[in-house]
């Protein structure tokens, strides 16, 4: 039987070292590595893909541990949530979402037999992995009118990944605002690279956009606006977070509002109404303006903002704005 390599992630070493002792006489579990935090469990995930992950709550909350998950289920990785051990020794802490990680949660006061037993359970239970798309040369290139500008928040890792699969190597330039965490930018980047035709790039500043491309703005500490001088480009703004974000989806929108009649915009799936306002000022200035609908949404706050406030021209199922977005582009 061949060793099954194990990724612990907590930030306590209690917790780590009781892992240690339950997996230290377990056949074939061995733990790899330890993440202290989400950035370097993305990054330990990504270049050496384990078999299973046992993350704690602590870490599981965090909300952008919506885009670590994304990644496991890309690299066909299982995950374990567990329940730390209190300072007392007394009863584990569980999280305050009352979800369960993967298949299952252990608690770290469970007997090592239960915790291995689960444990090579969630292994066996394997799915497969995604292949990432390679870009293929289009056989007709399109001619696209218009820029693709989209804004997403919770559940928008998914989202994103739906939408884009409809993008190729023709694509129009699309620039994506989704909230996350500062320093994962660089890792939504690469998970959405895996579903895409099309390039896929960090924002970077004063960068020109152009087709074929997909620029993603999160976990910058800086807002993106649009600009156009002969080329649009993508510059930055030093300015206060807009609509409790930094970067804010509304300051990229209002940014683009003088050039609306180059613009496709959307809001998909988010909690809050960030990009709402800016929405509207796109679709007054002549942009074409849709959101993703209730039924198909995590969260139905941002899209519900910008439906109430008339910033949206219509609303769609997550599976058809893909195609929606490229045939408003060519208008």
């Amino acid at each position: 039987m061949l060793e099954a390599k194990i990724i612990v992630a907590t930030p306590y070493a209690n917790d780590l070292r009781r892992v240690q002792q339950i997996l230290e006489k377990a056949e074939n579990l061995k733990i790899v590595a330890h993440a202290p935090g989400l950035m370097e469990l993305f990054d330990k995930v990504e270049h050496n893909p384990p078999n299973l992950v046992m993350v704690s709550a602590d870490l599981y909350k965090n909300a952008d541990f919506e885009l670590i998950v994304t990644l496991f289920n890309a690299l066909d990785v299982r995950w374990m949530m567990f329940e730390r051990l209190c300072a007392t020794g007394g009863k584990p802490q569980a999280p305050s979402s009352g979800g369960i990680g993967g298949l299952f949660s252990i608690s770290l006061d469970d007997n090592p037999h239960v915790v291995i037993t689960q444990l090579r359970a969630v292994m066996q239970a394997r799915q497969s992995a995604q292949q990432p798309k390679q870009p293929v040369a289009p056989s007709k290139r399109k001619r696209y009118r218009r820029l693709v500008l989209l804004g997403s928040s919770t559940g928008g890792v998914d989202a994103l990944k739906t939408v884009l699969a409809d993008f190729e190597a023709d694509c129009p330039p699309t620039v994506i605002v989704q909230h996350t965490g500062q320093g994962f930018g660089h890792g939504l980047a690469a998970v959405l690279g895996r579903s895409c035709g099309a390039r896929v790039r960090m924002f970077e500043p004063n960068q020109a956009i152009e087709s074929g491309t997909v620029y993603v703005v999160a976990g910058h500490e800086h807002h993106a606006v649009l600009s156009v001088n002969g080329k649009a480009y993508l510059g930055q703004s030093h300015d206060p977070p807009m609509s409790g974000h930094k970067p804010s989806i509304d300051k990229l929108f209002l940014s683009a509002a003088p050039y609306a009649s180059r613009i496709v915009a959307a809001i998909l799936t988010g909690m809050g109404r960030d990009g709402a306002d800016g929405l509207l000022a796109l679709r007054n200035a002549g942009a074409r303006t849709m959101n993703q609908d209730e039924q198909t949404s995590v969260v139905y706050g941002m899209p519900a903002a910008a439906w109430s406030n008339g910033a949206s021209m219509k609303q769609v199922a997550l599976k058809d704005i893909g195609l929606s977005l490229l045939a408003e582009a060519e208008r």
